[in-house]
């Protein structure tokens, strides 16, 4: 309660006032005494979250109401894919600082399914992503596509080549993204059509590891060349340019047409230049 009353500037007797107006209000102890100190009830708790929306909603109305005033103003919350992560976040920031200087970017980073669910919760206001997604009540813009390479360690057999046939590796060790994942869709859906089954020797969550599983002799695996330039400068790994088929990564964004916010519409135009000058275009898209 003392801390309470700190971070407001007001007397501790304020802020005890105020929480017994509220349990005398809904008629319901909302903090539990203790020698310790206070801790809140399940009431308690539920009014927080409530209360936190609440502000929430006010902030971006106040955004809101700036906007009208000739400049977006406000938070926008951008959730990305890791795998677009280290090609995409650096120049989406300097992007929305040059043009949008009183715009906050918030940018949460993970996997695709997460992020979805976050931006239908209304915890993120976009979201970047690798296609095919489900994208059940949002809006999905496709933006172009990655080519894929098949990325092996230097001391692989293969690692001299330029390009090589899918079916050449047929018989390698891959590393590969959870079946949940859609960069798991990259290894399968190509594999199908040179006609064999991987044989994945270690599913992991992120780009980072299965770079690093990659590098350590691990197994092979598929991936967008952009991902990988640091490593490829570095000569820890090498990328061979895939044919027979040739593995292409489609991108997007998705968005909440309910939420509307001017803030969030013109991040939005900047992210979706900057996914734009990712890869090329795919004319199917």
């Amino acid at each position: 309660m003392t801390r309470a009353a700190r971070r407001l500037h007001v007397v501790q007797s304020a802020v005890s006032q105020a929480i017994k107006r509220l349990e005398q209000e809904y008629g319901l102890q909302l903090l539990e005494r203790r020698s310790d100190g206070v801790v809140p009830t399940a009431a308690g708790e539920e009014l927080g979250r409530h209360a936190r929306r609440i502000l929430t909603d006010v902030e971006r109305l106040n955004a809101d109401m700036a906007s009208y005033r000739g400049h977006a103003k406000g938070v926008v919350n951008v959730g990305v894919v890791s795998t677009l992560g280290s090609i995409l976040v650096a120049a989406l920031v300097h992007a929305v600082d040059e043009e949008l200087p009183d715009v906050t970017l918030r940018i949460k980073e993970g996997v695709a399914a997460e992020l979805l669910e976050s931006l239908r919760l209304g915890r993120l206001d976009l979201v970047a992503v690798v296609l095919p997604v489900d994208t059940e009540g949002l809006v999905m813009v496709p933006t172009g596509q990655l080519d894929l390479y098949i990325i092996v360690p230097p001391s692989h057999r293969l690692a001299r080549r330029q390009e090589i046939r899918f079916a050449d590796v047929a018989e390698e060790q891959w590393i590969s993204f959870s079946p949940s994942n859609p960069g798991r869709r990259w290894l399968d859906d190509n594999s199908l059509k040179a006609g064999f089954r991987p044989m994945v020797a270690s599913e992991v969550e992120t780009l980072t590891q299965v770079k690093a599983f990659v590098e350590a002799g691990h197994g092979i695996s598929i991936l967008p060349r952009e991902t990988v330039e640091l490593e490829l400068l570095a000569q820890l790994l090498c990328a061979l340019a895939a044919i027979d088929p040739v593995p292409v990564a489609p991108h997007g964004y998705a968005y909440d047409p309910r939420q509307a916010r001017a803030a969030v519409a013109q991040v939005r135009a900047v992210l979706e230049r900057g996914l734009r000058g990712l890869g090329h275009a795919d004319d199917q898209l």
